[in-house]
């Protein structure tokens, strides 16, 4: 199996932990071939892991034209992405990760001229609508993109997050109980 891993924005905004990310792929023993799409330099890899140099910058038409031409020539099984934009004509499997809908539902007014903005919110939301997965950090944000962007909950699979377990906290606890209050 061909798995395409776009980490084009992910690798930039979490290095670390996209470094640790592609380390624990370095270890698997396993006959998929991984291909990573970053502008990031990579350490040296098994031969089952390849990296393609990926920057179009913020240029929303070389994304989708070039980056196009590259999923196509790659041959790709499927197409794991961490909340970047993909071409609209790929229609391939996606597994789309969402750390969280802030990007899609808050965004920065202050990153790019109205028109980049307004593409770039049009494409995500198209991105995360015709993903055949989407994996989400937790039940909330499974309940958000059911409830704004009307995605069925089959497709949305949450997921524990890479952070250490917390015992989840009552959110049910009277206030005036929990500080003694009367």
């Amino acid at each position: 199996m061909k798995i395409g891993i776009d980490a084009r924005v992910f690798s930039q905004e979490n290095p670390v932990f996209f470094l640790d990310f592609v380390q624990a792929l370095n270890t698997l023993k396993n006959d998929h071939t991984f291909i990573i799409y970053t502008p990031k330099p990579l350490p040296p890899l098994k031969p089952n892991i390849i990296r393609r140099r990926i920057d179009y910058g913020h240029n929303y038409f070389k994304e989708q034209i070039l980056f196009l031409k590259e999923l196509f020539a790659d041959h790709l099984d499927v197409l794991i992405t961490f909340e970047e934009t993909r071409p609209l004509l790929y229609k391939k499997k996606v597994v789309q990760v969402l750390s969280t809908l802030e990007k899609l539902l808050y965004p920065n007014r202050e990153d790019h001229q109205l028109w980049n903005r307004m593409t770039h919110l049009s494409t995500m939301k198209t991105n995360v609508k015709q993903a055949n997965l989407i994996v989400c950090y937790d039940k909330n944000i499974k309940t958000e993109i059911n409830e704004k962007l009307n995605i069925p909950e089959q497709r949305i699979f949450p997921i524990q997050a890479f952070f250490p377990s917390i015992t989840p906290v009552d959110s049910n606890i009277d206030i005036k109980s929990k500080h003694g209050i009367q």
